[in-house]
């Protein structure tokens, strides 16, 4: 057993020879997660009671800014550890910013000053970690550039109004998300460059937090299906517990769509350049929003056979149109992992073709929930069954994970259900375990 320190002592986690040891998610990490279940409870019901652009707007600032601040923290934690008790202290400053946030999901001064509070909290995490590794003071001077400039941007914004804390919330979330990605993959490949220290990142801790997350924002979808049935009546009962059933299929089976095919070390989007795991990581972000879009759809399903009603094209349009854009991220995940690997030169020509037709039905599935939006408008007009609505939004989702299934395992019985790097070991082209610790190479892109 490792002892705590009393003072800190921050370490790297990783190392660009691939010899440290593996990183499980920590329990105050998992503590964040619990954090951002009742996140996702309180700002799905911003977009579910005020369904006009500005409630969307709101969804989206708020949603989004809460999910800016938890990557700040992953961005800390997959490169550096700390086991110290000034350590801890300085994590729950940052989580009781985040626990604020939350319990002030409305734009105002609350909600920013939360904000304010996590991004404080990440700076005197760097600033331990420029006291102590000297090797990363470099890069870390650009981590300050980023926070406070976020950290001047939510300030300003208390003396302008909750009337347009948005606006505020909007440019902190550019700055600290599409620039700061931009400025982050030119900053660290003139490092690089130069040979001056640029903090690795473990990659399998990263992508492991990308996918608790991942069930975190999933499981609001849960939990608007899976009601208490007891006040139900009792014709509605069998109804419900139909919808409810298939709206745990289309919430399983995006799961399944996002974990089914993990890369391998060697084939890891943040292997391949800093854009790449840059560009992973904007992926993963918009997904979350979508997803947790889809889950105030479901929402929307629920309470229609509740109150045996009907829904109307823009409930419609909540529960599809973020299941579109979903799967088109999830597709975008997949080109940063493999395009250009696979398929492979040296495989045999019906392989390739297998690949391609692969690569073909994926770049298709976006368009299915579109699809079956506009048929249900088609037969129904503007009154929607929720039953009909929540059984065509899983036929298309369904439809296809099938069909990769069934292309999976076609490619495994030929022996070619594999994908690896020419030079490395190969991992299984379907594969539901998870994997260990490995290097990054942010190389130059």
């Amino acid at each position: 057993m490792l002892l705590k320190l009393l003072f800190p002592r921050p370490k790297f986690a990783a190392d660009w020879k691939g010899t440290y040891e593996e990183k499980a998610a920590e329990w105050s990490e998992l503590f964040l997660d619990l954090v951002m279940v009742s996140g996702c409870a309180n700002v799905s019901e911003i977009l579910k009671e005020d369904l006009t652009w500005n409630g969307l707007m709101k969804f989206l600032a708020i949603f989004s800014l809460l999910l800016s601040g938890w990557q700040l923290y992953l961005f800390y934690t997959c490169r550096y550890s700390d086991n110290s008790f000034v350590g801890d202290f300085v994590t729950f400053a940052y989580f009781y910013g985040m626990s604020f946030m939350v319990m002030n999901a409305e734009p105002g001064v609350k909600f920013t000053t939360g904000a304010i509070m996590q991004r404080i909290a990440m700076i005197l995490f760097y600033m331990i970690v420029f006291r102590t590794l000297v090797a990363a003071r470099t890069q870390l001077i650009y981590e300050f550039c980023i926070l406070f400039t976020g950290l001047l941007i939510l300030g300003t914004s208390l003396a302008f109004g909750e009337d347009r804390a948005i606006y505020f919330y909007a440019l902190t979330i550019l700055v600290e998300v599409p620039i700061n990605y931009e400025l982050m993959a030119r900053v660290w490949n003139y490092l690089k460059s130069r040979d001056i220290c640029v903090s690795p990142a473990n990659i399998d801790h990263y992508t492991e937090r990308q996918g608790c997350l991942l069930m975190v924002v999933l499981g609001e979808s849960v939990v608007s299906a899976v009601i208490n049935t007891n006040d139900v009546m009792e014709r509605s009962k069998t109804k419900l517990f139909m919808v409810v059933g298939i709206s745990l299929l289309i919430t399983y089976s995006i799961a399944l769509f996002y974990f089914s095919i993990i890369p391998p070390r060697e084939l890891n989007a943040q292997r391949r350049s800093v854009r790449h795991g840059l560009s992973y990581t904007l992926a993963n972000q918009i997904l979350f929003v979508c997803l947790l879009a889809m889950g105030v759809g479901i929402k929307f399903i629920t309470s229609a056979i509740l109150d045996d009603k009907h829904l109307n094209t823009i409930q419609l349009n909540v529960l599809f149109i973020p299941t579109a854009i979903s799967m088109f991220c999830m597709l975008i995940i997949r080109l940063l992992h493999f395009w250009g690997r696979e398929p492979r030169e040296n495989d045999p020509e019906i392989v390739k073709q297998i690949k391609y037709f692969w690569w073909g039905s994926i770049m298709v599935s976006p368009v299915l929930p579109i699809l079956g939006n506009l048929l249900l408008r088609y037969v129904y007009n503007k009154s929607i069954p929720p039953e009909a609505a929540v059984t065509t939004l899983f036929l298309t989702v369904f439809v296809y994970i099938i069909l990769e299934q069934l292309i999976a395992h076609y490619l495994r019985a030929l022996g070619y259900g594999y994908l690896s790097d020419s030079t490395e070991e190969t991992t299984s082209l379907l594969r539901n375990e998870g994997y260990g610790s490995v290097e990054t190479s942010m190389s130059a892109s």
